[in-house]
């Protein structure tokens, strides 16, 4: 895991279909861009990354920090999960990704969206379009979006439950429960791993309920934090990445891009410290409370777990300390490398619109 993995993890099952379509004239060209950088498209992503971070509040997000923790040879040993344990689990998630466009619970929002485009010769990018038209695009793209990855986790949360043993999986809450003052965002299904009472887990809503507005707002200052680093990357990226189409090296060359701005550029990263920082405050407030809840033996088993963890939790946040040349584990979410983003065209099988106004790429 590189520089800033654990929020680039909440990108990974975005799907987003290969077919695109592109303006034909240099005129259509122009209102294109104009309308993918309008406030109206930044909002709607905005939307999307608030989400897509909330999640791992909600419990389904933290998966994702699962699945990218099991490509890790000393993880895997350290929960005793097998090689095809893990095969199993990333064959069938390659699966959900390449049948997504047909899955029931994204039909409808697709259809919606065609419906609309067609009703609007053009949407947004029709040469006359009005604000509310703009405005309902977006909205039908950003439930488009949220609907996408509200899927995909159900899909690995039941993967990944079916496939790791009951003690394998309290392994990975005892990771994240070690991992917490790294981590400036924190998963509260983790308190699972001491073997909570229903009665304790009540409490646990309860306090969760207690502490979601603050947040909230942190997940909403790590969006627009995100939104500048991202927009930073794009414009130093500009048409590079389109021109290459391998994934693996399309994520490198965005990695590196993004830790080269976030090394360069001192206010975004005071930004980044100070959601960092408010982030540690939410999760040491509902580690505080969560300590009210706990038997004297639960506090230990936590303390333990965060003061002397198992042998192979201390090599991982160890290299990805010094991944991040000794900073904590973390700071904000980088876009993926195949996260729509404005500027970029919009899927074709979202919105099929006459092809001589938007035609599509012959390969």
């Amino acid at each position: 895991m590189r520089h800033n993995t654990i929020f680039t993890l909440t990108a990974i099952f975005l799907w987003v279909p290969a077919a695109l379509v592109f303006a034909q004239t240099p005129e259509e060209i122009t209102r294109h861009e104009a309308v993918m950088n309008s406030p109206a498209a930044q909002q709607m992503q905005l939307n999307v990354m608030q989400h897509t971070m909330g999640s791992l509040w909600s419990g389904n997000g933290s998966n994702l920090i699962t699945m990218e923790l099991l490509r890790q040879n000393d993880f895997r040993e350290g929960i005793g999960v097998s090689s095809e344990q893990v095969q199993r689990i990333q064959s069938t998630m390659q699966s959900v990704g390449e049948n997504m466009p047909n899955d029931p619970a994204i039909q409808p929002i697709q259809q919606e969206l065609r419906n609309f485009m067609e009703a609007t010769q053009g949407g947004p990018f029709a040469p006359n379009a009005t604000p509310e038209t703009q405005q309902r695009f977006f909205e039908l793209q950003a439930n488009l979006q949220i609907k996408v990855h509200e899927t995909a986790l159900e899909k690995l949360q039941y993967t990944i439950n079916t496939n790791l043993m009951p003690d394998q999986l309290k392994k990975v809450r005892e990771f994240q429960m070690s991992a917490m003052s790294d981590n400036p965002m924190i998963v509260p299904g983790m308190f699972e791993a001491l073997d909570l009472s229903d009665p304790q887990k009540e409490r646990l809503d309860e306090l969760k309920k207690e502490i979601e507005p603050d947040f909230k707002k942190n997940i909403e200052k790590m969006a627009e934090t995100q939104w500048k680093l991202q927009a930073k990357v794009q414009n130093e990226l500009g048409e590079r990445l389109r021109s290459i189409t391998d994934p693996e090296e399309r994520k490198r060359i965005v990695e590196e891009t993004a830790k080269k701005i976030q090394e360069s550029d001192p206010e975004l990263q005071r930004e980044m410290r100070s959601v960092m920082e408010s982030g540690q405050a939410v999760a040491n407030r509902l580690k505080s409370r969560m300590t009210e809840v706990l038997t004297d033996e639960q506090r230990k088993r936590m303390a333990d777990l965060i003061d002397n963890p198992p042998d192979y939790i201390k090599k991982i946040t160890s290299r990805l300390r010094a991944d991040n040349n000794g900073s904590p584990i973390d700071g904000v979410w980088q876009p993926g490398p195949d996260s729509w983003k404005p500027g970029d065209p919009i899927p074709a099988e979202f919105m099929e619109t006459p092809k001589a106004r938007f035609p599509r790429r012959q390969n």
